[in-house]
């Protein structure tokens, strides 16, 4: 419905004119590059399988630069200008950044400030370990050196956690020639010099292990730990010295950080159109390009092109059958948010239809009654219309489609919460109905907007059947689907007293037609074999003895709908008298196919989640707000804090969680219900070639219309 029409585009022009003519395709932004390989052409052409080196080289080392800038420099002025949105520059200032920036040597110094760092960092990081290990030690005043064993003695340094410290005393207190020389205490842990004979050394260890005694040994030094301690200190203070000069270097090459930004953005747009040109072909004088364009903007592009380069030949054609042809949604400003919802299903394929002009109604109707409070509708308004004001200049395009769909879902909020009377869990006198008082009305208006999505859905699928020229399709299987629940619906409510008893017939009526239709019509491509001619006889034999036997059943003109009903049924078993298996394999299909019809009854009842995702908005704000209410009664002093922070806090909480839910399932709604009527997804995406720039918007001259 709103796919935009693509032809092929094909061009030819002399080689001297490649970049100008990718500068200028680039600015429509409306042609997709292809792959220009299987074609005739290809004999006489080469590819552009090389790329500018250069380039991609500076892309990597401006990158380098501009991600070490970011680790090691607080850029805040920066990020801040960037959030006012994109430089906007002429290409004479760009190539004035170009001549005055010395990529390679920024790299290299950068480069070797980090390198530097890092190897300062390791030092650091040792020293830190080092001096840890030698805090618990600086009150010994024997050097490592000078703790070696003696020809009959041991020493041995440890810790031991305090508390297992006294027993270990007393279980050491044993041995008359053992000495635990303490020498600190320090979380929780005794740290302390044990001096033994070697011949006790077995029986001594083992009580060390018992009581979890952990060996320590520190490094070799003749200095003792407390001036080893000073020295390392000292060193760990010169390193960090060394690297706030680092840090001093780092912040001033940030200063031209704004450049490096809009190189890396500039020869990430270069090395994208080197990229492209590997789809091109070339000889030594020409170059061809094929792709796909968008055919409103066909004669647009042609005009400014051959305005512009007079070498140049351009065709256009229609997409050939089989051919991949990439997709581009069409819609009016107030659908195009919901584009979003089909593209999170996927887009149509480009024979397919695009169901976002039906679908946004919807949509938009079970978001608002999934929350049904007007005051959480203005506040989704205020925050997504603030949001698209104040970074309307770095918002990408998928977020911002996101945040006009929120915009259009709180209008509907606000507009179904007047008709319930809900206002940040409070009712207000003015409205139609009351969702928890009249609960019955609002379950009702759920699922006669079931109904309605339903049968758009399927009505959607006849229109697309009948775009393709199916017509029968279009009849046997949805028009008889239509007629069977609009029936079934109309006997029931005739049943409920709220329709006259006479329509009640009517209905029966189309009831019969339509189930007899399901079971006659399902399987109905056995009849191949038939001729022309006889086809169409079959197929009237069919419809006559569906109506027949419909008349029959509610005793309409008994003797006539008896007569024919008999008469095209031996018609229709003469003329399929050699294949009279099929016959009754598409009855058989038929009775399977009417089984659907309980799908369908799901399908409806499946929108009663909207009434208990109503109810539930309108009952927890309610809860919030008799909990503020009970915390008013205490203190002045406690109520003036602890109300506003309730009600804040409390109305946040349910305002999301149910913005969440509203879009969860009212896409759910679309995916299950809607679309398996009639829509397949699985078109692939139209991508133009365009500058596409992060951080710069190139200022260059206008395209005539």
């Amino acid at each position: 419905m709103a796919i935009a029409m693509v032809k092929k585009i094909e061009i030819i022009a002399h080689l001297c004119w490649l970049d100008k003519l990718m500068a200028r395709l680039s600015k429509h932004g409306v042609v997709e590059v292809k792959e220009a390989r299987g074609k005739k052409i290809t004999a006489l052409c080469s590819s552009f399988e090389e790329t500018l080196k250069e380039s991609e080289e500076k892309l990597k080392a401006i990158k380098y630069i501009v991600q070490y800038l970011k680790k090691v420099v607080p850029l805040q002025t920066v990020k801040e200008k960037i959030k006012e949105g994109k430089f906007i520059l002429k290409k004479e200032e760009i190539s004035a950044i170009i001549r005055r920036t010395d990529i390679f040597s920024v790299e290299k110094e950068c480069r070797f400030l980090e390198n530097e760092n890092q190897e300062l960092q390791r030092k650091k990081n040792n020293l830190k370990e080092q001096i840890r290990q030698l805090r618990p030690w600086q009150n010994l005043t024997i050097s490592s050196e000078e703790l070696g064993d003696t020809k009959h003695v041991s020493f041995l340094l440890g810790e031991i956690p305090e508390k297992k410290y006294f027993l270990l005393e007393k279980e050491l207190s044993n041995y008359e020639k053992v000495i635990f020389n303490e020498i600190n205490t320090e979380k929780k842990n005794k740290y302390g010099l044990i001096v033994f004979l070697k011949e006790e050394a077995e029986q001594v260890l083992t009580v060390l292990k018992k009581f979890s005694f952990n060996q320590v040994v520190l490094p070799l030094s003749p200095a003792i730990p407390g001036e080893l301690l000073v020295q390392k200190k000292h060193l760990l203070e010169k390193i960090e010295i060394k690297q706030k000069q680092l840090e001093g270097k780092a912040k001033n090459k940030a200063k031209d950080f704004v450049d490096y930004v809009i190189l890396s953005d500039y020869y990430g747009a270069i090395q994208k159109k080197e990229d492209i040109k590997k789809n091109f072909l070339k000889t030594k004088s020409i170059f061809y390009i094929t792709g796909w364009i968008l055919a409103g903007k066909q004669k647009k592009v042609k005009n400014d092109l051959e305005s512009s380069f007079p070498e140049i030949e351009i065709h256009f054609t229609c997409p050939q059958e089989g051919e991949d042809v990439p997709v581009a949604l069409e819609n009016k400003k107030i659908v195009e948010p919901f584009e979003v919802i089909t593209d999170l299903y996927g887009r149509p394929f480009y024979s397919g239809m695009d169901p976002t002009p039906v679908l946004a109604l919807f949509y938009a109707l079970f978001f608002g009654l999934c929350i049904t409070d007007a005051g959480y509708g203005i506040i989704l308004c205020l925050i997504t219309s603030l949001s698209l004001f104040y970074f309307k200049k770095t918002m990408d395009e998928q977020l911002r489609k996101f945040m006009h769909l929120f915009f259009l879902g709180g209008i509907c909020t606000i507009l179904m919460g007047m008709m319930t009377g809900g206002w940040f869990g409070m009712t207000v006198k003015w409205k139609l109905f009351d969702p928890i008082n009249d609960l019955q009305v609002f379950f009702a208006i759920a699922l006669i907007l079931g109904i309605i999505h339903i049968i758009c859905g399927l009505g959607m699928k006849i229109y697309e059947n009948i775009i393709h020229k199916e017509w029968q399709a279009a009849i046997w299987d949805q028009s008889l689907w239509i007629l069977l629940i609009l029936s079934a619906i109309g006997w029931a409510i005739t049943k409920m007293g709220i329709l006259a008893g006479g329509f009640a017939l009517l209905f029966k009526l189309g009831i019969c037609v339509g189930a007899l239709g399901i079971i006659c019509f399902q399987g109905r491509g056995v009849d191949k074999n038939l001729g022309e001619k006889t086809d169409k006889i079959y197929t009237l034999l069919w419809i006559t003895m569906i109506i027949g036997f419909s008349l029959r059943i509610n005793g309409i003109f008994k003797f006539l709908s008896a007569f024919f009903s008999a008469f095209s049924f031996l018609g229709i078993i003469y003329l399929g008298r050699k294949n009279i298996i099929s016959l009754l394999g598409r009855i058989g299909l038929g009775c399977y196919a009417l089984y659907g019809s309980t799908a369908y009854l799901g399908d409806i009842l499946s929108y009663s989640r909207l009434v208990a995702l109503g109810l539930g908005t309108g009952i927890v704000g309610l809860v919030v707000n008799k909990i503020a209410g009970v915390a008013g009664q205490a203190p002045v002093y406690i109520s003036i804090i602890l109300v506003p922070l309730i009600l804040i806090l409390g109305h946040t909480f349910n305002l999301v969680i149910n913005v969440l839910s509203a879009f969860v399932h009212s896409c759910r709604l679309q995916y299950v219900e809607f679309f398996t009527k009639f829509y397949q997804s699985g078109g692939r995406f139209f991508k133009p070639f365009r500058e596409e720039y992060k951080y710069i918007t190139v200022k260059s001259e206008e395209i005539p219309d």
